[in-house]
């Protein structure tokens, strides 16, 4: 049942190569989890007979692929950055007493998270 599925995705949906051991991944990550359950003996997704169907896997991750140039990844790295330190500038302008406080916080958090995502994705 396991090498029809993979010959299914490999062969008659006309997936990519990458989109067929995605989706095989899925189904070995249930068929791992009946075994550590009790429901399966074996876990006959990763049989070599089951994988035989499927493409090659040529090592690349869903994230692996970079739509962006470099000179726009430097743009929008900088972008977030200035945004992050105008937002610390002025929560740190703002007075203690100063009902603006909590709003120059939520900024400078949020600024900060923004570099942070954009960071990971980039690094």
């Amino acid at each position: 049942m396991f090498r029809d599925y993979a010959r299914h995705l490999a062969n008659e949906r006309g997936l990519k190569q990458n989109t067929t051991q995605t989706y095989y991944a899925y189904l070995s990550s249930w068929t791992g989890w009946c075994v550590t359950e009790g429901y399966l003996d074996v876990h006959y997704a990763k049989r070599s007979t089951a994988r035989g169907p499927l493409p090659d896997d040529d090592g690349r991750r869903p994230g692996d692929q970079q739509a962006w140039s470099p000179d726009h990844r430097h743009q929008l790295t900088e972008f977030v950055t200035e945004q992050f330190k105008t937002a610390l500038q002025q929560h740190r302008q703002t007075g203690a007493e100063s009902p603006e406080r909590a709003s120059s916080r939520y900024y400078a958090i949020k600024a900060a998270r923004d570099r942070a995502l954009v960071s990971s994705v980039f690094s």
